[in-house]
């Protein structure tokens, strides 16, 4: 199990087994934004694909090396620099 601290700063629960995805969000169709859910849970939105993808990569990497909490700003400050 893992802890992780969304962009709007609520705590997520990972579990073994939950599912990872960059999912294109629309408003008035227009795409405005790509959301990195788990589940049905919002992570973080992205204005690229790219930096989603990125994203998603280094939280599960962390799930896989036994993280047990996962700020998720704190690996968009990683990303950024």
């Amino acid at each position: 199990m893992c802890f992780i601290k969304n962009g709007d700063d609520e705590i997520v629960t990972y579990k073994e087994g939950m599912v990872f995805e960059v999912q294109e969000h629309y408003y008035n169709d227009k795409l405005i934004a790509y959301n990195l859910v788990m589940g049905k849970q919002l992570i973080e939105s992205y204005d690229e694909p790219e930096i989603a993808i990125v994203a998603m990569k280094e939280v599960l990497n962390r799930i896989f090396n036994k993280a047990r909490y996962i700020d998720i700003e704190k690996v968009n400050m990683l990303i950024e620099a």
